[in-house]
């Protein structure tokens, strides 16, 4: 039963997909123009198509989460750094951060490789990364730690940000939970997935103690 929901969900987000992504490529490359084009535009037009193109923006990224967690792709291993990979998502994040007032640290104790996807290991680290800024807004740390444990490799992440509930911390990896009015809840459903497809798991320690596994 739980194959053809997946099944059916698959279908579902790959159709909605198609039909939601050509209108909004199209409302996007319009504001853009306008922009670019309407020098007679007050500041405050301007400002409004900026907030216009956040929209656009924010609304792709639920579609692009949806298809990620509804229609998994195959992985393509190779030996993967991921020392290396955290430090390429670091560089397309260290802007936000430092203008968010948040320091970064990464301490790399390993470089041996693992087997996996790059892409799709790069995009667990980039999940975790905007948790860690948007729990955080208003200014904070994110320390990023990989060790060698032998048998495996681990990366922890941690940083500040607000508190939550003991049930609300049991059901983050939960599709469609979320603890931010303007989330989707697939973020960390997505890395937990991914997580598990390449043999790893995923362990959410908040900070009073409490571990999810």
């Amino acid at each position: 039963a739980d194959e053809r929901q997946d099944a059916a969900l698959g279908k579902a987000a790959a159709a909605i997909a198609h039909e939601i992504r050509n209108p909004l490529n199209a409302l996007s490359m319009g504001l853009q123009r306008l922009q670019k084009e309407a020098p007679a535009l007050s500041g405050e037009n301007l400002a409004l198509l900026e907030i216009m193109r956040d929209a656009v923006r924010r609304t792709n990224g639920i579609v692009s989460d949806l298809l990620s967690y509804a229609v998994p792709r195959a992985l393509v291993r190779h030996a993967v750094r991921l020392d290396r990979s955290v430090e390429k998502v670091l560089r397309l994040y260290e802007a936000r951060c430092r203008q968010q007032g948040i320091s970064v640290e990464l301490v790399a104790d390993s470089a041996r490789p693992v087997s996996g996807d790059q892409d799709l290991i790069e995009q667990v680290i980039e999940n975790l990364l905007k948790n860690a800024m948007e729990a955080q807004p208003r200014g904070g740390f994110i320390k990023i730690v990989i060790d060698d444990l032998g048998r495996d490799i681990r990366l922890a992440m941690t940083n500040g940000g607000f508190s939550l509930p003991g049930e609300a911390v049991a059901r983050l990896t939960e599709p469609y939970f979320t603890g931010r009015p303007d989330g989707t809840g697939l973020g960390l459903a997505i890395v937990r997935r991914i997580v598990q497809e390449h043999g790893g798991t995923l362990a959410i320690q908040p900070a009073d103690g409490g571990i999810l596994s």
